[in-house]
């Protein structure tokens, strides 16, 4: 594979030596900070070649390794680099695709990250890193997207729905190539022009966190008939 779709690529060699390639064009765009997160993941690859929690325990030791020897990294690049930046970058890199699901969210293994290295857990946005798209499953409704403020529904505190991707059986949400797919909550119309969602809440707060530096101002929803009316066969996640 080339290195188009990839920031780098790194792995062992016989008689303990390794390969190390970048994208030149996305290095030459990143700050140093970036870049010695880059490393410190590629290399991590040369111990596991998966994202497992082993894998991102040894990026976690490895950064530690590199703060030891910060002046040494500073000498080498020419220049200042923040630690406090370094550290940043480290912990925001887990996403979707890049942590096992069947074991851990990437805002949970965010948390890990800055717990270990000292950053605070408070900055980490809990929905961030999770790549969530609409979803659609055909069942014959109507499916519009309308005003946030004409939507009526319970609202759930982000850790909370960050939590609800864990959560088994979570009708309405699916993985499919590493990006989750969350389907439009039911709802039904109101007397007063607006909309009442009667099944998928949480998906309707994880829509409106995942997909709203999208479409802040709009929420799709699948119009019923009534609070009854709130069955079909909804895709369940599998990961």
């Amino acid at each position: 594979m080339g290195l188009q779709i990839y920031n780098a690529k790194c792995g062992p060699r016989p008689a303990g030596r390794i390969y190390y390639r970048v994208n030149a064009s996305e290095w030459k765009q990143w700050e140093w900070p970036e870049r010695v997160r880059l490393v410190i993941h590629e290399m991590a690859h040369t111990q596991h070649v998966n994202h497992s929690p082993e894998f991102w325990e040894e990026v976690a030791d490895s950064y530690l390794r590199f703060e030891e020897r910060w002046e040494e990294v500073e000498d080498i690049v020419g220049e200042p680099v923040s630690r406090k930046a370094g550290r940043e970058e480290v912990v925001k890199n887990p996403i979707t695709s890049m942590v096992d699901n069947r074991i851990e969210t990437a805002y949970e293994r965010r948390l890990k990250l800055a717990e270990k290295l000292g950053h605070p857990t408070e900055d980490i946005d809990p929905i961030s890193g999770m790549e969530i798209r609409s979803g659609h499953q055909p069942n014959g409704n109507e499916e519009i997207a309308v005003p946030m403020a004409d939507v009526e529904y319970e609202e759930y505190d982000p850790v909370e729905l960050a939590a609800h991707f864990r959560s088994r059986p979570r009708p309405g949400i699916w993985k499919d190539k590493n990006v989750y797919h969350v389907t439009p909550p039911k709802a039904v119309k109101t007397s007063d022009g607006g909309y009442r969602v009667v099944e998928g809440e949480k998906r309707a707060g994880i829509r409106r966190y995942g997909l709203g530096k999208c479409s802040e101002d709009l929420m799709t929803v699948e119009v019923v008939d009534s609070d009854e009316d709130v069955g079909g066969d909804a895709a369940v996640a599998d990961d």
